[in-house]
């Protein structure tokens, strides 16, 4: 057997539709909330995090904040928390 990003993708498509969540929602209930992580939120740039850790780029003048990038697509096949 093969690890494919694919099966998990699949996965969360699945769990989506067995609970009637979305993923992250899903996840936030039910592994989240459960671990006592009250500030971990899936592919939400949107929501207020107090304290979020941002990345930082390089710039001629030196550092400046990086752009958010696009973290939905690969979906239950690798999207990270923040």
């Amino acid at each position: 057997m093969y690890y494919h990003n694919t099966g998990y993708y699949l996965l969360g498509m699945i769990l989506e539709k067995a609970t009637g969540a979305t993923y992250g929602d899903y996840l936030e209930r039910t592994m989240f909330t459960l671990a006592g992580l009250s500030q971990t939120i899936y592919c939400d740039t949107r929501r207020i995090i107090p304290q979020r850790a941002n990345g930082y780029d390089r710039a001629p003048t030196g550092l400046v904040n990086a752009d958010d990038i696009g973290t939905m697509l690969p979906f239950a096949a690798g999207s990270p928390s923040t």
